[in-house]
């Protein structure tokens, strides 16, 4: 009898469990009240899940589905006790205690988990309850987008009064340098994001312009977001709200008036998953004139206003040029050929040194030598020959007291000229020097990595880490640039640093939203599987950054909260649909 009840209502053992977890270990940091969160939120998946609908829905799952959801758990327990358990200390001691923990942590994210999906498919049948607008009422396109924009707009102006007019750290003077001329145009922050500024300066001569202008890129791209979503059938006033919340979101309005590459490049990702989703939602799509424009303009974008976009570029190519072999959409090839011209072209541009001072080559390698000095720092295996490899490059004693497993920049900003010597060593080379370490010291290479790129996946922030979220000033310069202290900057400071403290999970890292992703990655395939492609943008980004990432910036990982969110909005609505709601 007692079995009986205990197998009907589950997930109250996620209680327990929570309890278990956050206050009977010290393996989870925070405080008292931060730890009541866990707490709740699994008093409320018992409350969610406690029903035959619950019940029904966990029996819907197939073999296979099961087999999914259990390595999105495995992956999740380890992003959320990995670092603490098997990462913070070398070498790693009570391994047998740590996975019994590790298996209890994974439990209790099996109870989130299945939770997250049954309330993300609640929402979407609470969506389809909604009643369909009279046609007369139906709003005119142009309405919608310019409510949902102004929204925003009006959010982000309110920054801008407070840190007015803009806030420029070391490397947006940097690029103003450039720009006015004291300088050469130097790759080294992309030449296509510098023009950008500078276009927007030649027009009215401050900062303000530049920020009046990354303001109305980010809110143009999301309210074609909702413009979107409202076409699958998400009602008007949910995609109000939508847009009231995104404009009050601490990072968007802080990012809006920060002058910083990462932010237009965030949202040309997000533009760039918003064309895909028309592309294979909408058989449509190409018969507006505007398709071919926008899905240049997104590829383009997303190519060049970071370094690390055009790996995501060409998967995106590659992804669309298959889907073009299956359903031959004409205006596919067409915006693939002409951004790869543009593309081309501009690379050519910059190629010439009289114009343009080009990256050091030794940038690629910076992650690789990064893992090899962790080799050397941990008393690891290295050759013979990667010794005196690394000795051309820094001297042992550099390599050994300037390692930080968080960040490579005690290397490239030091006295020794790291970067130079570290581009006489052959790419071939390192990289065969890196895969022989790998092979002699795998644990210590994969740690490397993972704490190179911990703020991308580690749901806490590690013992010793640390994470760049916002900037708040124009940092002192030779241009007379200033930004002034205001009574509405002392408040936005406040939410700023507010957010910090309450929701920094949430708000300042991606760790819980790449699980997140792969969760709707896991719902929307359910469906069909032509929708991996909506996530080329997000997971290929990841994929960069695990790979070369060396530095703990919030900016550089911007992009995964953002895109999780509209595609949350995309998967609860009627996406499969190719009706238009609106007035023609």
């Amino acid at each position: 009898m007692l079995w009986d009840r205990l197998k009907n209502n589950l997930f109250i053992l996620a209680i327990p469990l929570s309890i278990v977890i956050f206050y009977l270990s010290d393996h989870f940091p925070g405080s008292f009240l931060q730890k009541l969160f866990p707490l709740a939120l699994s008093t409320g998946c018992y409350f969610l899940m406690n029903g035959p609908a619950a019940n029904a829905f966990i029996k819907s799952f197939s073999k296979k589905d099961k087999v999914i959801i259990l390595l999105i758990i495995i992956y999740a327990a380890f992003a959320f006790s990995g670092y603490n358990l098997y990462l913070s200390e070398y070498p790693v001691k009570n391994l047998f205690k740590k996975t019994v923990f590790f298996i209890a942590v994974g439990c209790w994210l099996s109870f989130i988990t299945i939770a997250f999906l049954y309330f993300t498919e609640l929402c979407k049948q609470a969506l389809f309850k909604q009643t369909t607008p009279n046609n007369d009422a139906r709003p005119s396109p142009t309405k919608l987008y310019f409510k949902f924009a102004g929204i925003m707009i009006l959010c982000w102006l309110i920054y801008l009064a407070g840190f007015f007019p803009a806030n420029m750290s070391a490397d947006s003077l940097v690029q103003w340098e450039q720009i006015t001329g004291v300088s050469q145009l130097n790759n080294w922050h992309p030449v296509f994001h510098t023009m950008f500024n500078k276009f927007f300066l030649s027009i009215y001569h401050n900062p303000v312009s530049v920020s009046l202008a990354q303001i109305l890129f980010m809110a143009g791209i999301a309210a074609n977001w909702f413009l979107f979503l409202y076409k699958k059938g998400v009602p008007e006033k949910w995609l109000i709200w939508a847009s009231i919340v995104f404009g009050l979101i601490p990072a968007n309005g802080a990012y809006s008036v920060t002058l910083w590459k990462d932010i237009p490049f965030t949202f040309s990702l997000l533009w760039l998953t918003l064309v895909i989703a028309k592309i294979v939602s909408n058989d449509g799509y190409f018969k507006n004139k505007m398709a071919h424009i926008e899905v240049v303009a997104a590829l383009v974008t997303a190519a060049l206003f970071r370094h690390n976009g055009i790996p995501i570029y060409y998967l995106a190519i590659a992804a669309l040029l298959i889907y073009f072999y299956k359903f031959r959409k004409a205006g596919i090839l067409v915006g693939v050929v002409v951004s790869l011209g543009l593309v081309l072209w501009y690379n050519h541009y910059i190629s010439d040194p009289a114009r343009v001072v080009a990256t050091p080559p030794a940038i690629k390698l910076v992650a690789p030598i990064h893992g090899m000095a962790a080799v050397r720092y941990y008393g690891g295996q290295l050759s013979a020959e990667s010794t005196q490899e690394m000795e051309k490059v820094l001297p042992d004693s550099f390599w050994v007291n300037y390692y930080n497993p968080f960040s490579a920049d005690e290397y490239i900003f030091n006295k020794m000229p790291f970067l130079q010597n570290l581009s006489n060593l052959p790419t071939t080379k390192a990289i065969s020097l890196y895969a022989n370490t790998f092979v002699h010291n795998p644990y210590l290479i994969i740690r490397d990595r993972l704490c190179g790129a911990e703020l991308a996946w580690n749901v806490f922030e590690a013992p010793g880490a640390y994470n760049f979220k916002y900037h708040t000033q124009i940092d002192e310069n030779a241009f007379g640039l200033k930004s002034g202290d205001n009574f509405l900057k002392k408040i936005l400071m406040f939410g700023l640093k507010a957010s910090e403290k309450v929701a920094d999970m949430f708000m300042w890292r991606a760790g819980i939203f790449n699980i997140l992703v792969l969760l709707l990655l896991f719902l929307f395939l359910r469906h069909r599987q032509w929708y991996l492609l909506l996530f080329v943008p997000v997971l290929g980004s990841d994929a960069a950054l695990l790979l070369s990432m060396t530095i703990q910036n919030y900016r550089y990982v911007y992009f995964v909260p953002m895109i999780f969110g509209f595609l949350w909005l995309l998967y609860i609505s009627n996406f499969k649909s190719a009706g238009n709601r609106l007035k023609s």
